[in-house]
């Protein structure tokens, strides 16, 4: 059945669901050049409440441009599956975790307020997205599907050992190493579950003389930076 286009300029018309992610800021300026250019092409999608379930970016363009916003109302919508029905632009790790923490899942509150923190704190050059990783509990490469069944918790002590060691190898004066690389957090989150806590000290060793940026894959990394751990482990 073809979906009935509306067109309104009444953006009071349209609600927030609780869990829908936040608006991003680089993304409305770019969609706000893109309309500029060639107009508002798609029109947005909401349920009978004019909750708004895919395009709470083109409605803030449409307000801050004063143009009409066109949109269509779906009955085939399940509050968790939201993600699914957002056609603009996919979900992240970060937008989930942003979603379970908005409905008072406090692992996800904590892991955002740590994201943000330690974002910062590394100059954004530790990503949220590695952030969330480390946190996660276990060796979980992939974290979206536990933050997409909101299963997401979280291991601080952990993390932040990782963490120390991490900012300990960001002394490291050679350009060509990124210690905040998701790589060397894997590695070490890796080691320390491996030798139960990383030892700072040895880690301090490590980086005095190091050759990491030399192995282009995680298996190299890892076997070389295992080797180093364990002969200063003595």
């Amino acid at each position: 059945m073809k979906q009935e286009i509306k067109t309104t300029v009444n953006y009071n018309l349209f609600t927030k669901i609780i869990g829908n992610r936040l608006i991003d800021i680089n993304n409305l300026k770019r969609l706000k050049e893109s309309i500029k250019q060639i107009g508002l092409q798609t029109p947005i999608m909401v349920n009978y409440k004019h909750g708004i379930i895919d395009g709470q970016h083109r409605l803030q363009v449409a307000k801050d441009l004063k143009i009409p916003i066109h949109y269509y109302i779906t009955s085939n919508f399940k509050e968790d599956n939201i993600h699914d029905l957002q056609i603009s632009k996919k979900w992240t790790s970060f937008d989930f975790a942003q979603r379970n923490a908005s409905k008072g899942n406090k692992e996800c509150s904590d892991a955002l307020e740590i994201c943000n923190e330690w974002h910062i704190e590394s100059q954004k050059k530790f990503s949220k997205t590695n952030i969330l990783t480390l946190l996660v509990v276990g060796q979980n490469n992939s974290i979206v599907k536990v933050l997409k069944n909101n299963t997401y918790k979280i291991n601080i002590s952990t993390a932040c050992r990782v963490y120390n060691c991490i900012k300990i190898l960001s002394t490291n004066k050679n350009e060509k190493f990124n210690s905040y690389s998701a790589n060397i957090s894997r590695i070490l989150k890796r080691l320390d579950y491996k030798f139960k806590g990383l030892d700072y000290k040895i880690i301090e060793k490590i980086n005095k003389k190091h050759y990491l940026e030399h192995y282009t894959n995680q298996s190299e990394q890892t076997r070389y930076l295992t080797d180093l751990y364990k002969k200063y482990d003595k």
